[in-house]
């Protein structure tokens, strides 16, 4: 399956990602830097401790920049690290020569383990179910997508970008069988998808029925 980054970059954008991989890593050729991005910056697996990015199944760091291991460079909430890396990599093609850049950022908030920094937490809520910091962790992850786009901003690149958002595992699957990322049904129909163009398409095209993420592709 050739991905969407591996496309871009071949039209010559600048490709970079930052955050949860989990889209293959048992030969190196599945790892980012061999999947179409210049730059990577992310965890392999899933389900790793934000802070120690320590993955239990393996019992061990599951950290990776580039083409290798990110030696030393674990032991920080995993969402400061990466937003730091969306932030340089803008930096790093503004100065490139590339006339586009393909961000993906998928974010490890807010996925299980529920932690997040302490000035986070929202302790308005009730601290039942993990409430706090599940608010807190949705906090984080909106405050790193404004400095994102205030990054574009700056680099005057907004005006001439596309921002999706999109879901990634779908409910929980004691409430939403149906779309739950272990089941059959991958679509995700009730996870929102959110789309801003800053340019003007002068020919829309409208989707009523459900749209799984693969189907954000670009034929080259």
């Amino acid at each position: 399956m050739t991905l969407i980054s591996e496309n871009l970059q071949k039209q010559g954008y600048y490709t970079t990602m930052a955050g949860k991989w989990h889209a293959g890593a048992h030969f190196e050729g599945q790892i980012p830097m061999n999947r179409g991005f210049n730059s990577s910056f992310c965890y392999l697996n899933g389900e790793e401790d934000h802070y120690t990015q320590v993955f239990s199944m393996l019992g061990g760091v599951d950290l990776y920049e580039d083409e290798g291991p990110a030696l030393g460079k674990n032991g920080t909430y995993g969402g400061t690290m990466y937003v730091a890396h969306h932030l340089q990599a803008i930096k790093t093609f503004v100065q490139s020569g590339h006339e586009n850049i393909f961000l993906y950022a998928p974010f490890q908030n807010t996925h299980a383990p529920l932690q997040v920094p302490a000035e986070y937490l929202n302790t308005s809520i009730t601290p039942n179910g993990g409430k706090q910091t599940f608010f807190g962790m949705i906090r984080f992850l909106d405050e790193g997508v404004g400095k994102i786009y205030s990054a574009f901003t700056a680099a005057d690149l907004w005006d001439n970008t596309l921002l999706v958002f999109s879901a990634d595992n779908g409910g929980e699957q004691a409430v939403c069988m149906r779309t739950h990322h272990a089941t059959s049904f991958r679509d995700k129909e009730i996870i929102g998808r959110y789309v801003e163009a800053s340019i003007l398409i002068s020919r829309a095209a409208y989707a009523y029925q459900p749209l799984p993420v693969a189907d954000f592709f670009l034929n080259p």
